[in-house]
């Protein structure tokens, strides 16, 4: 039977004054937009994993909120869950990060910055995945 990964991110979306956090990714010459998180390690709880990718990608300390909701990827060999949390920054300096996406010569490809974007400015990007900013739209757009 071939290898079959199953594997867990977590995602924030942290909204406040009718803005939101996001990750800005340029890649060679395409630009795009995701929500910050990551891979779940094996040691860790969705929580856990949320709190440390949020420390190392954005500099801050969050407290979790509900569950907004979840996305499933199935590729061939991968099930890929997402798992979308509301958070709110309870301490900390946005933009402080120093988790190894920003370490030089890391295997990441092209740039990360994390932005704060008004909320409706969002509908006129490239977000992904295209669910969850439909669903930051409908639920938080004004």
């Amino acid at each position: 039977a071939p290898i079959h990964f199953m594997q867990q991110r977590v995602r924030g979306i942290l909204i406040s004054d009718g803005m939101i956090v996001l990750i800005k990714r340029v890649k060679q010459d395409k630009t795009y937009y995701v929500f910050p998180g990551g891979g779940v390690e094996k040691n860790e709880n969705l929580t856990q994993a949320l709190k440390r990718e949020m420390k190392e990608e954005l500099g801050v300390d969050i407290s979790i909120g509900k569950l907004l909701f979840e996305k499933r990827f199935d590729r061939p060999g991968l099930d890929q869950t997402e798992y979308f949390y509301l958070c709110d920054i309870i301490d900390g300096l946005l933009g402080t990060g120093n988790g190894p996406e920003y370490q030089i010569g890391n295997e990441y490809e092209g740039t990360h910055e994390v932005v704060r974007l008004p909320i409706k400015e969002i509908e006129g990007i490239d977000l992904l995945p295209a669910e969850a900013k439909l669903f930051v739209l409908q639920n938080y757009g004004i």
